[in-house]
């Protein structure tokens, strides 16, 4: 590759790594939160909260992934026969 190419993405990621340190530091677009400066230092939820959010993993999240890595299973071993 041609030097120049490689002289500018390394000064854009060098960019890019220095933007999102900023957005840490600053907690621009960061949510606040229990360990956010300022946050109330408490991080629980309800007894409530926490089943409905079991509920979710068990009843959507989990399935979801078992049929994504199925499906990418099939699609890995029809490619290994290619």
């Amino acid at each position: 590759m041609p030097e120049g190419f490689d002289q500018e993405w390394g000064q854009l990621r060098a960019g890019a790594a220095d933007r999102q340190m900023d957005m840490r530091f600053n907690g621009t677009g960061a949510p606040a939160g229990p360990l956010a400066p300022g946050g109330s230092g408490t991080f629980a939820s309800t007894p409530a909260q926490k089943s409905a959010t079991a509920d979710t993993i068990q009843t959507e999240l989990e399935p979801r992934a078992k049929t994504a890595t199925e499906h990418a299973d099939g699609a890995t071993n029809t490619a290994v026969q290619g």
